[in-house]
């Protein structure tokens, strides 16, 4: 490990037990209450945006040393995204990517997104994305393999490797991530990292669209005005393509 990075783990350690440490006085003083279980924890996190006290009893068992309170009290923190919460964020992140099983690879997810992403007072730092998306990925996070064949497509952390990203996409793709599929078809249309097919791309088109990725929906609809892509010309369907795509626009999905 490199003196940088062994010591911003010793400093997201330090401050989980200083924060920690903050919570069970906090939880002395106003009296214990049961520990949330595993399951309640994600309606806690809902909650615990706008409720102080669900907030505590997140605190408390992320200070318990429950990774899945961690986890969600890092998701809690950056959604808030009030003043100096981002390091406590991290802190929290930092602490449940550390431990074994699931959560560490959603948390790796979370980290590697804000790494990718950048926040303010964060600059983007693509070579720990990198890592920790990789990390993540090959614990079979479909959503860090798809932020993984991002910055390989694009070259974001070295040079650009078609191949790698093809095949990271295709992963992301077949577990359901709707930009992935749409990726995926757009890189088997121009053969880029994949061998170019028609067949491919629709299929992968058509799977995006019945997930209503607007941007998929509006492939088809030119596909299927041109005669192209491997769809047969068809100016009814495309209209009513292009007009699910608009409907799509006003709600479209976040990032994954």
């Amino acid at each position: 490990m490199n003196k940088t990075l062994f010591r911003s783990v010793l400093s997201a350690l330090a401050l989980v037990v200083f924060l920690a440490l903050s919570v069970t006085a906090a939880w002395l003083m106003q009296g214990q209450s049961p520990m949330p279980s595993a399951g309640e924890i994600s309606a806690l996190q809902m909650q615990a945006r706008t409720d102080t006290g669900a907030e505590l009893q997140l605190k408390r068992a992320a200070a318990a040393g429950m990774p899945e309170a961690q986890l969600a009290l890092g998701r809690m923190l950056l959604l808030r995204g009030g003043s100096g919460e981002l390091s406590q964020a991290l802190a929290w992140l930092n602490s449940a990517a550390a431990r074994p099983g699931d959560v560490s690879a959603a948390a790796r997810t979370e980290l590697g997104k804000l790494y990718f992403r950048g926040a303010a007072g964060m600059p983007r730092d693509y070579q720990k994305a990198l890592a920790l998306l990789d990390a993540a990925a090959q614990q079979d996070s479909a959503v860090a393999a798809y932020y993984l064949g991002l910055i390989y497509r694009n070259g974001l952390a070295g040079p650009a490797d078609k191949a790698a990203a093809a095949s990271w996409m295709l992963k992301s793709a077949g577990q359901h991530i709707p930009a992935a599929m749409f990726i995926v078809a757009n890189m088997y249309l121009a053969g880029e990292g994949l061998p170019q097919n028609d067949g491919e791309a629709r299929k992968w088109l058509e799977k995006a669209a019945e997930m209503e990725h607007p941007e998929a929906l509006q492939l088809m609809a030119i596909g299927l005005h041109e005669g192209t892509m491997g769809f047969p010309r068809d100016e009814k369907l495309a209209q009513q393509q292009m007009q699910e795509a608009a409907h799509a626009l006003t709600h479209r999905a976040i990032d994954p």
